[in-house]
């Protein structure tokens, strides 16, 4: 049972991205997680451009590529 609970299966939630790289709903974001060796590709579902703390995009991650 413990193991389940480390088990790997891709990331959920968003990424702040401070316009570089660009993102929009439709493409494909690499995830590169140096720390443990992950590396993923996973569709955006959604973007959010806000003009708050300069320009930035909030990106959606979605399912597992």
């Amino acid at each position: 049972q413990d193991l389940q609970d480390y088990k790997f299966e891709g990331y959920k939630g968003s990424l702040k991205s401070f316009m570089v790289p660009y993102a929009r709903h439709g493409m494909t974001a690499r995830i590169i997680d140096p720390d443990f060796g992950r590396d993923s590709k996973h569709d955006i579902e959604s973007t959010l451009l806000r003009f708050s703390e300069g320009i930035t995009i909030d990106v959606g991650i979605g399912i597992k590529v």
